[in-house]
């Protein structure tokens, strides 16, 4: 930071936000942090007296910092930041294939997840003939089991698409009904810009638990408690579609909260005060006072 000499600090860790707002507490370095919360509950870690102002993905985030003590006029309920890619949304353009009932889309992150293999065997019972793209991330070892169970279970009745790694996901997001995927951060911020509902079986406990939450009570999401229970649970929502339609409108009015601009505004304000601060003259000591202090 002292070699750098950066005009503002931007961190998307409650590490090192942690570790940054201590180091200000102890005069290590005198520049404005602005810590961007990346999911939905905070974490303790990112509480810290010292941080100029934070970002966070809704105004749910902003009352469960506010109980926690953080004054609530540095918090700026202005969205988690995603990818440009993701800000244009083409799902209501996209054409319906043929005689499907409707696109799932399964992700696991970029690493994958072990439980990804377990949720393809449950979307392939599904009894309506349904498109799945699936994308196993840089997991090669989930990506070549749910080949080998594809080429065992192939049928007629399902269109499969099987990938590693993509550059590609909005595009994936936007020919996809519903999303079944792990609730981090940033995933769910682009689900909820794409208006695509998603539907969780598995996630870490802790931050990942408490996103589920935040969709389910948002009702943008439905949880699965059981991964075998994917089956009826795709039967139900493709039977009932007003359902994915409901979700996907709660989406979007959640998504119309964002601003990037004021993102970016809000980025330029922090260094102008700081800028300002530095510029004005040192307050002068009142020599009476000292020679009062003097003389005692």
């Amino acid at each position: 930071i002292n070699s750098g000499k950066p005009d503002l600090i931007i961190t998307t860790h409650p590490f090192v936000t942690n570790v940054l707002g201590t180091l200000k507490e102890h005069s290590a370095f005198d520049v404005p942090v602005l810590s961007i919360v990346t999911d939905y509950k905070i974490h303790t870690l990112y509480l810290k007296k010292m941080i100029d102002a934070y970002i966070v993905g809704s105004d749910y985030t902003k009352q469960t910092m506010v109980e926690k003590g953080v004054a609530a006029e540095i918090i700026y309920p202005y969205g988690i930041p995603i990818r440009q890619t993701f800000l244009s949304n083409n799902h209501l353009e996209r054409q319906d294939i043929r005689d499907v009932a409707g696109t799932i889309l399964l992700m696991g992150g970029s690493l994958g997840s072990k439980q990804m293999e377990k949720a393809f065997t449950s979307l392939m019972k599904v009894k309506e003939k349904i498109r799945i793209i699936v994308v196993c991330g840089n997991n090669a070892r989930i990506q070549k089991e749910i080949r080998a169970h594809y080429a065992r279970e192939k049928n007629d009745d399902k269109i499969v698409e099987i990938h590693g790694f993509v550059n590609n996901v909005s595009e994936l997001m936007d020919q996809s009904d519903a999303i079944i995927t792990k609730p981090g951060g940033l995933t769910t911020t682009e689900a909820i810009v794409k208006n695509i509902p998603m539907i969780i079986p598995f996630y870490y406990p802790g931050q990942e638990e408490e996103n589920a939450d935040y969709l389910v009570d948002g009702g943008m999401a439905i949880k699965v408690d059981k991964i075998k229970d994917l089956t009826s649970m795709v039967d139900f929502l493709f039977e009932n579609k007003y359902i994915i339609k409901r979700m996907s409108e709660n989406m979007s009015e959640e998504a119309q909260k964002r601003s990037m601009s004021k993102t970016i505004e809000l980025c330029k304000d922090l260094i102008a005060a700081y800028t300002t601060r530095k510029a004005l003259p040192e307050p002068q000591a009142d020599p009476y006072k000292i020679k009062e202090i003097e003389d005692h």
